[in-house]
């Protein structure tokens, strides 16, 4: 593993523990056992760096949604696998314990903007998933980006509600396979819904 990908690592570590504000740049280099003008050779600042953490976190998630798609013709299909391997990122991060409320409550501006293309770029494959299911007339939808923006919102909300409203705890998130259940069975239970209301009247039975 070259210093890079290991700064990320730790870095990744501390943001999804303590959040983006509670974070900083003594904390990382002191766990990549490295100094901080070091660290700063690699990334120009906390922001660049959490930044990097984010968009090396959706890569990996892009390309598992990718493998799992690319012999899959039906966007029904493809919805399904979008929120399955939702569901088994969440998992890890659970499993390992370094998930916590400050992550996903933390508004600092810097983690919104960052958090918000990765948001955008989600929208857009759903979006162009939708898109070809209208074209093979799999779907009937006016506004494709609009729909998509629905649908991840509402997603968006579901884990919000699973992940924070419906566990009591104060910091870490605790249970979890209860957690990670539940929300399978809402996430299924919300694209059977969704993808109902899309399809086109002669597959309505």
């Amino acid at each position: 593993m070259d210093r890079k990908e290991d700064i990320l690592l730790k870095a990744r570590r501390k943001f999804s523990r303590y959040g983006y504000t509670k974070t900083t740049m003594d904390d990382i280099a002191r766990d990549c056992e490295i100094t901080k003008p070091t660290l700063y050779h690699y990334y120009a600042g906390k922001a660049d760096l959490f930044a990097a953490v984010i968009e090396h976190e959706q890569n990996a998630f892009f390309k598992l949604v990718e493998e799992a798609t690319a012999d899959v013709a039906s966007t029904a299909e493809k919805l399904r696998i979008y929120l399955d391997m939702q569901i088994k990122s969440l998992q890890e991060f659970l499993v390992l314990g370094e998930l916590s409320r400050h992550a996903f409550l933390d508004l600092h501006p810097d983690s919104v903007k960052v958090l918000t293309t990765c948001r955008v770029r989600e929208e857009n494959l759903l979006s162009r998933w939708i898109a070809d299911g209208v074209r093979a007339g799999e779907f009937t939808v006016i506004d494709c980006n609009r729909t998509a923006h629905i649908f991840f919102m509402t997603f968006a909300a579901l884990r919000f509600e699973g992940l924070f409203l419906n566990n009591p705890t104060d910091d870490e998130i605790t249970d979890d396979e209860a957690i990670i259940g539940t929300l399978s069975e809402e996430f299924r239970s919300f694209v059977d819904l969704f993808l109902q209301g899309l399809r086109t009247r002669r597959d309505i039975k």
